[in-house]
């Protein structure tokens, strides 16, 4: 009787050691799989301001917030503002990220302004009621308010961290409306919906899986923020389910230990078993 309960006792034991070892395994791949840096909100179209002689969109914006759990430096990222899904087309735009550090959960601002936009920085962020220190300015002639886009958020050496396309299925701009991202436990876009209020500084329910991911190390000094976009480089597509720049070797190595810790405690109770036989 002793050795039943003895047996029974070793087999609960390992049985427990493997079920908790998977699910630290699959939590720890769960957790690495949101991007570090995402977009959250864009707006396309805002109110309209004199440039020279034309009226245009003064106040074109892109939200970013940093999903990776600490403070992330954006020196030497960029958003890749693209024609079509091509990362690498040479149409595309690079828009530098600037020298920012952004808190963990915290929000950086993209102001996307054309050349002729005599607005100021503070006038800017009085606008969207936010601090100016939160605010990348990037030259550019506009965003697009009746075609597709995709805006890639990218890695010094141009990898894909995460994206987030517009008018990806039917023209849905609005003035001062935006379309606002969430991000899935595998690291995937998905559209929370177009022609949305715009509320600046603040996740809504559910747009963040989890926040995971860790924040790359410093990257090499960036061009200047206001540099006119330029060529990219081709962006090699790395990574698992859909987030393209996430480093899974971590989730892989959890998953590894997993299987070996199982497979270890099944010899040990066949071994007792045999002993005991």
């Amino acid at each position: 009787m002793s050795s039943m309960l003895r047996n029974k006792n070793v087999y609960l034991k390992a049985l427990t050691i493997v079920v908790l070892s998977f699910a630290f395994a699959f939590s720890s791949a769960f957790a690495a799989g949101v991007p570090p840096l995402v977009i959250t909100q864009i707006v396309p179209d805002t109110d309209n301001v004199d440039l020279g002689g034309t009226a245009g969109d003064g106040y074109e914006l892109v939200e970013m917030y940093n999903a990776s759990g600490k403070e992330f430096k954006t020196k030497g990222y960029h958003i890749i503002y693209a024609y079509n899904d091509d990362i690498s087309d040479a149409k595309n735009q690079i828009w530098s990220l600037g020298d920012k550090t952004i808190p963990a959960g915290g929000f950086l601002y993209v102001w996307v302004k054309q050349e002729k936009n005599g607005v100021s920085l503070a006038d800017f962020a009085k606008y969207w009621k936010i601090k100016e220190d939160q605010v990348v300015s990037v030259k550019s002639d506009g965003m697009a308010n009746g075609s597709r886009r995709v805006l890639f958020v990218a890695t010094p050496d141009k990898k894909e961290v995460s994206r987030a396309p517009y008018n990806d299925k039917e023209v849905s701009v609005e003035v001062n409306k935006s379309f606002v991202y969430g991000y899935n436990a595998d690291g995937s876009t998905k559209l929370l919906g177009t022609k949305q209020e715009i509320a600046l500084g603040k996740l809504r329910s559910g747009q963040i899986a989890t926040a995971g991911a860790a924040a790359p190390a410093t990257a090499p000094a960036a061009a200047s923020s206001t540099a006119k976009g330029t060529v990219p480089q081709a962006m090699p597509k790395t990574g698992m389910g859909g987030a393209e720049a996430t480093d899974n070797s971590g989730m892989m190595l959890w998953a590894a230990g997993a299987l070996a810790l199982a497979v270890a405690a099944s010899v040990v109770v066949a071994r007792r078993k045999a002993v005991q036989q």
